[in-house]
């Protein structure tokens, strides 16, 4: 492959309309924030309509109440031939596998109170075979920051493919983010329109005290969809942030980690980069390069080989269901305070430099080696 695979994917979304059943909310209204149901995902049914070997995946929110509807339907192709179906719940998602031919292109759902029709899309697995690809979903972060991250992760570990979910931005469009990523050493460049609602958050903030995350369905669906229409083949696989960069001692990659460990799966911790010190206009990530020494680490993230783990149930944001995970203790995510839109918390206000807080030298060598900056 010589040219740069770039594209820009839509998917197939079944939403079912405001006058038919919807999927209630699975929390409490004691633990609900005030924009709770203008957040909640009521309607939308299937993210998308996959072709997988032997049959059809489609990919939704969780059903939840709509499961004892669905199940009680009658599932068919455009002939009317009845499809056998099997559904498998799983956390804040649900994939509804439908057995057909190559030939079945539309499946057709009826129940007493929905009648609706679902049409595949093409599986782009092939696009992704053996590559090493580095996924996200992203909403109005900088494109600068995007292309910035992509460069970062070419140089430091190594990625030869990217895939982001550009979540209904409305600072640009998904062409736009497709040039941002389509930089030298990308050889397949996706960008797919995700335009569904994130979903409420759980935990204590927002005025919520420790609510259950069971609502914020968007990014467990797109990790789904991302294992299923694209990346079941890939050699290699890194699921981070747009404000997170990963270094790996010495010349390894995380992939290369992944190999010698002879493992399908590993996990890394990560470290916050502070906004004190910072040197520039916030447009690079190498503005930022202090962190605090009494901060706790940030979360988990992962890198996988598919191929070595079909066994997995799901694939989570900081997990992959269904199989061990081997920590790896010379990786290190960083999380960039900075880079950020604050749309969680504000979190990007410059601080003053203090004794707490240490330079990240390994972090600047690596600025020096993906960004050709003096450190």
């Amino acid at each position: 492959m010589h040219e740069t695979v770039k594209l820009v994917v839509y998917p197939s979304p079944v939403v079912l309309p405001s006058n038919a059943i919807q999927r209630f909310p699975p929390r409490p209204k004691s633990q609900r924030q005030d924009s709770y149901d203008e957040l909640f995902d009521a309607n939308t049914l299937f993210y998308d309509s996959v072709q997988v070997d032997g049959g059809i995946s489609l990919i939704g929110p969780p059903l939840l109440n709509l499961e004892t509807v669905l199940s009680q339907g009658v599932v068919t192709d455009r002939r009317g031939r009845p499809l056998r179906t099997v559904h498998n719940s799983l956390d804040r998602t649900s994939i509804i596998r439908v057995d057909g031919d190559e030939n079945v292109d539309v499946v057709n759902i009826c129940s007493s109170e929905m009648a609706l029709s679902a049409i595949a899309s093409p599986n782009f697995r092939d696009l992704f075979e053996g590559t090493n690809t580095l996924v996200t979903k992203s909403k109005d972060n900088r494109l600068t920051w995007i292309s910035d991250w992509v460069k970062f992760h070419v140089a430091e570990q190594k990625i030869d493919a990217v895939l982001i979910y550009d979540n209904n931005s409305s600072q640009y469009g998904p062409e736009d983010v497709l040039e941002a990523i389509s930089v030298p050493g990308i050889k397949v460049a996706v960008v797919v329109h995700w335009p569904f609602k994130f979903g409420p958050q759980g935990g204590s903030w927002n005025g919520l005290n420790g609510a259950p995350w069971d609502s914020d369905f968007c990014e467990y669906g797109i990790m789904e969809h991302a294992r299923h229409r694209f990346l079941g083949g890939a050699a290699g696989v890194l699921n981070v942030d747009i404000d997170e960069l990963v270094i790996t001692k010495g010349d390894n990659t995380v992939f290369d980690v992944l190999t010698d460990l002879e493992c399908g799966a590993i996990s890394f911790a990560g470290r916050w980069i502070e906004t004190a010190g910072r040197r520039g206009a916030s447009e690079s990530f190498a503005d930022y390069s202090y962190y605090d020494k009494r901060r706790a680490p940030t979360t988990i993230k992962w890198a996988i080989s598919p191929t070595k783990i079909p066994e997995a149930t799901q694939w989570k944001t900081h997990m992959i269901a269904g199989v061990t995970m081997v920590p790896s203790p010379t990786t290190m995510h960083r999380h960039f305070m900075g880079i950020s839109s604050n749309w969680k918390w504000q979190r990007s206000t410059d601080r003053d430099l203090a004794a707490h807080h240490e330079r990240d030298h390994e972090l600047l060598t690596a600025f020096g080696r993906a960004f050709a900056i003096g450190v």
